[in-house]
């Protein structure tokens, strides 16, 4: 797996590093878990590194509900 080494990555980048649609990280965004910024109405979204590593860590270290 590649390494974000940037603060803020672009959509793409982030998809592409957690293997998430689009909509997925749209969807992480709105609920809270992926901390985002967008400059210009309208524009390019850019979603915090660490906040990737964090979304990525909660899944990971989470127990298997059974």
């Amino acid at each position: 797996m590649q390494q974000l080494e940037r603060e803020w990555v672009t959509m793409r980048e982030c998809c592409a590093y957690v293997r998430r649609s689009r909509w997925s990280i749209h969807r992480y965004i709105r609920r809270g878990v992926l901390r985002a910024s967008q400059i210009v109405p309208g524009g390019h979204v850019l979603i915090n590194r660490r906040s990737i590593e964090d979304m990525l860590n909660r899944r990971i270290n989470r127990p298997v509900s059974r």
